[in-house]
């Protein structure tokens, strides 16, 4: 089993760079965080340099102190003592067959024969963890790691609320190998500093703005394949604004009729409010942002540019 071991966290992220890991193989599936997407990763991958929506300092700081937490959460629920790989380092374990796929697994059982992913997920995500659900994301996490480490069994625990929800995960190698055939795509988009496709994600919009913050003056040609696009926004827009027009008159009808009550009830049982509410005053501080928004002509005189 390869491994590297690292005394502060930022050797460990820059390690991390290097290797595709388990949420990250998440986010590539589709099943990522909100505040993650495949452009995202890749940005991390290629710009070495950039931050790129890592966990911020304090909830770094947050996780690190409640792991021995829930590691001892999970001792008790299950009897099974939690071996932490390396104690003192963080570990990167790496795939023996394709060095871009690593991992940082919470702990192992203490034979070393499972995997042991905890997770603090708050009480609002209760309904992701109730009869035998396992959320998907959390799924792939674990088989990643088990394909990682060669193991074939492993344990997630999600501390939702009070409740300690443990699930058994067996590997599955049928969905090993679909995930990797996605991974090696993306991979072969990191080596060649390709971008993968774009997807509709905030998290994209966030990246694609980082990585262009500022625009040239120039005029370029937007790809044919891309006119299609164009014209299903253009239609997307002004369906948009058909239904903002329908949402709006509707709910100026349930206005007038509440009028100076508080709240109105249907015929059917629906029940709406409409109550007062004060906002404290906030000042928002001066930005910068590049806006997209379809013009009817080039300026005069400006001319396409070569590039693309």
């Amino acid at each position: 089993m390869k491994f590297e071991r690292f005394r502060t966290r930022e050797n460990w992220l820059r390690a991390r760079k290097t290797a595709i890991g388990a949420s990250e193989s998440a986010t590539i599936l589709g099943q990522g965080y909100a505040n993650s997407s495949p452009l995202t990763v890749w940005d991390g991958k290629v710009n070495p340099t950039q931050d790129n929506g890592e966990e911020e300092p304090l909830r770094f700081w947050i996780g690190s102190e409640m792991e021995p937490v829930l590691r001892k959460i999970f001792e008790k629920v299950t009897g099974k003592p939690v071996l932490v790989p390396h104690a003192g380092y963080l570990t990167l374990y790496r795939d023996q067959e394709f060095n871009w796929l690593s991992a940082t697994p919470d702990g192992l059982t203490d034979d070393a024969s499972a995997v042991v992913e905890l997770k603090d997920v708050g009480i609002h995500n209760r309904a992701e963890w109730e009869g035998d659900n396992v959320p998907l994301k959390y799924q792939i996490q674990v088989q990643h790691q088990l394909r990682v480490l060669d193991l074939q069994v492993g344990y997630l625990m999600a501390l939702v609320g009070r409740d300690a929800v443990i699930r058994r995960v067996e590997r599955n190698d049928d969905f090993l190998a679909a995930m990797l055939d996605v991974l090696r795509r993306f991979w072969a988009h990191v080596k060649n500093q390709t971008p993968p496709p774009i997807d509709g994600s905030a998290a994209t919009t966030r990246a694609l703005i980082r990585l262009h913050p500022d625009d040239s003056g120039e005029a370029v040609a937007i790809p044919e394949e891309l006119g299609g696009m164009c014209a299903q926004l253009e239609h997307a827009k002004n369906e948009k604004k058909r239904i903002d027009l329908e949402i709006r008159e509707a709910e100026n009808q349930i206005r007038a009729a509440i009028g100076d009550a508080s709240y109105g009830v249907t015929h059917d049982g629906r029940c709406y409010s409409w109550k007062t509410q004060t906002r404290k005053e906030f000042v928002v501080k001066a930005s910068k942002t590049r806006v997209l928004r379809a013009v009817k002509a080039l300026p005069k005189g400006l001319q396409l540019s070569d590039r693309v």
